[in-house]
């Protein structure tokens, strides 16, 4: 079975980084740039981890999680100092991040 990753981020450049980063990882990913549309997919498809951009175009990575089943595993990126509900995540990016901190995460919950 494979490995999927979700990515949401408003920024586009950062969509694309990050979607062929993970594919030549041998990993399935789908990158969001809107928050409503990534919840509605995750309602019918759930991934193995979630990227979730803190600061949205609409919203933030905290309403998001929230929206979202518990069961999937939630990984926040943000270049804030303090999200309002980091608990809702189970680990935590900074932007900016680097490319092999994105694989260190994957790597502990990747089965």
């Amino acid at each position: 079975m494979a490995f999927t990753v979700y990515y949401l981020d408003d920024e586009v450049g950062l969509c694309h980084v990050f979607r062929e980063f993970l594919t030549s990882m041998d990993i399935d990913v789908k990158t969001f740039i809107d928050a409503t549309e990534a919840i509605e997919i995750c309602k019918h498809s759930a991934p193995d981890l979630f990227f979730i951009d803190y600061r949205l175009k609409d919203t933030t990575g905290d309403v998001v999680a929230k929206a979202v089943s518990k069961d999937i595993p939630k990984i926040l990126v943000t270049g804030e100092l303090i999200a309002k509900e980091q608990h809702l995540f189970v680990d935590v990016i900074n932007k900016p991040f680097r490319l092999k901190n994105v694989a260190s995460v994957i790597q502990k919950y990747r089965v």
